[in-house]
């Protein structure tokens, strides 16, 4: 039914409508438009349909554009009721036997009739050695776009007052990075349990290609050059004196691979050619095998995900 009634606006691309729709529209109200759905689709107006554009550019309308406390905060409330959780448990390989899968990990062992990952369609290969599901996972080796996220992180006194969010785009790509646009999140000035009163914390990323950190040569070299370079942009433009950085740090793809063992971030790139219908579905051709997160249906950002959980919970229901 919704593709029915949202048909001719999966059909347009995102750039050919809003030029249409919004005649003369104004360049930097373009690249506003087109940075805020890259941070949802991973691709370009130019890429992507209209009914993904659109639905990309409403998540700010939703409620949960800021978490009090921070995420860890919310996570800590979604499994303050699940009694066995392993922390700092790293699954190392995953053996299929009959009627059940048998996990191996850093510290023990572990048996499981049915098993849910909510590791990239992309990764989640290297787990298994069964001939089977490694096929089943290289067809959707095609849909790794190896984008990937740097980040900054900052600790600033300051008794000013800021927005939650802000987007800085420059005219030009910014070296070490496949983007134009630099996304900021701050603290709110009443959060006091992450960061305390007087202080923020403000988050900013961009969007990087995750093989430009593979050189150890070049690494620490350019993470420290992109680094100052982004921090200089930040300070400016929020008008923050450098001597009310308190803390600062950036993290790059190779972070991410090394604190949640993956460095592609974002999920798969919602293109006309890899619409919703042709993602990865929750339930594989694997018997008991499923996935949940931000590869597989339906893709990234807290409403995909959780769509993706609540569309698991109703074949795990059957």
């Amino acid at each position: 039914p919704m593709g029915l009634k949202f048909q001719r606006y999966m059909r347009v691309s995102a750039k050919e409508f809003i030029e249409d729709f919004l005649k003369g529209i104004d360049k930097e109200y373009f690249q506003f438009l087109e940075s805020q759905v890259m941070i949802v689709s991973q691709a370009k107006l130019e890429n992507i349909n209209f009914f993904t554009a659109a639905v990309g550019l409403a998540y700010t309308f939703n409620d949960n554009y800021y978490v009090l406390g921070g995420f860890s905060t919310l996570f800590d409330d979604m499994t303050k009721n699940i009694k066995n959780i392993h922390r700092d448990t790293q699954i190392t390989k995953i053996q299929k036997e009959d009627g059940f899968f048998k996990l191996f990990s850093n510290k023990k062992e572990f048996r499981a009739k049915k098993l849910i990952l909510n590791s990239t369609v992309y990764d989640s290969a290297e787990l298994f050695e069964d001939a089977d599901i490694k096929n089943y996972y290289k067809r959707y080796e095609k849909l790794n776009n190896y984008q990937s996220s740097f980040m900054i992180y900052l600790t600033i006194k300051s008794d000013k007052e800021f927005e939650h969010h802000y987007q800085l785009i420059e005219d030009k790509q910014i070296v070490h990075t496949i983007s134009n646009a630099l996304f900021i999140s701050v603290s709110d000035k009443d959060d006091n349990v992450i960061a305390p009163k007087g202080y923020y914390s403000i988050t900013a990323s961009i969007h990087t290609d995750l093989r430009a950190w593979e050189d150890p040569k070049t690494y620490r070299s350019q993470k420290k050059e992109l680094k100052n370079i982004l921090l200089d942009k930040i300070l400016r433009a929020l008008e923050i004196e450098k001597e009310c950085v308190v803390h600062s740090f950036a993290a790059t793809p190779k972070t991410f691979k090394n604190y949640i063992n993956r460095s592609q971030l974002g999920g798969n790139a919602i293109t006309m050619d890899n619409f919703l219908p042709f993602l990865p579905s929750n339930d594989t051709k694997i018997k008991n095998l499923y996935h949940v997160g931000d590869t597989v249906y339906a893709a990234q950002g807290w409403p995909g995900v959780m769509m993706g959980v609540r569309n698991l919970q109703r074949l795990l229901d059957v």
